[in-house]
């Protein structure tokens, strides 16, 4: 009976992962509960510094992290940015090869049908801020500097944590802050829900312009 559960649960996680479809608070968590249904995935490309292609149970498919947005290191519409290639050099250094975790939010895809997911370097165990600052990746990329808070609802999960990561960035002049123009060409991105980074058109003020 506990294997027939688990071959189930297991299929399941592969149909969330693989089937692609298309406002929200931003407040303190009131529990540290643990996160359900992690996706135990290996990464298999660096696309660039928010998005990469992962396999899981020999399953191919596309990540796009949630609340960030790293410059872009090429694009028809932004041509490469400052720090794009050295948030791209980051991301790879710290998931290329490596197994992690995947954890989804309310909306599980974009427009282009990449998975949208937090990514955990190690399970967590509580969602508070010791927790995210040392295990989830996304939260590595606003704290260092190689991105800007992108909120999108519904996935607002951890956008409290995120804020002050980013905060915390420009505060101290790491990453991309330390640049003259970046409070210009960086401002915070809230988008309606349905935004799409990659559709300017779709209610999104940053364009991507691609698919990826």
């Amino acid at each position: 009976m506990k294997r027939n559960v688990k071959i189930i649960l297991s299929f399941f996680i592969l149909f969330v992962f693989f089937s692609g479809c298309g406002s929200s608070g931003i407040t303190a968590p009131s529990k540290e509960t643990p996160p359900t249904g992690l996706i135990n995935a290996a990464v298999t490309r660096v696309v660039d510094g928010d998005t990469i292609h992962v396999t899981v149970g020999g399953q191919k498919g596309k990540v796009r992290l949630i609340g960030v947005d790293t410059p872009e290191i090429a694009g028809p519409a932004t041509g490469a940015q400052p720090f794009g290639r050295e948030a791209y050099e980051y991301t790879k250094t710290q998931l290329y090869g490596k197994r992690v975790y995947l954890e989804t939010d309310l909306g599980l895809h974009d427009r282009h049908g990449r998975l949208l997911a937090y990514v955990w370097l190690e399970k967590p165990t509580a969602p508070n801020d010791q927790e995210i600052r040392a295990k989830m990746f996304n939260a590595r990329l606003l704290y260092e500097g190689y991105a800007q808070l992108m909120t999108v609802p519904p996935n607002v999960k951890y956008a409290y944590f995120f804020k002050q990561y980013q905060a915390e960035a420009r505060l101290h002049n790491r990453g991309l802050w330390k640049l003259s123009n970046t409070e210009s060409v960086y401002a915070d991105k809230i988008l309606p829900g349905g935004g799409d980074p990659a559709n300017p058109k779709n209610g999104c003020v940053s364009c991507k312009g691609c698919r990826r």
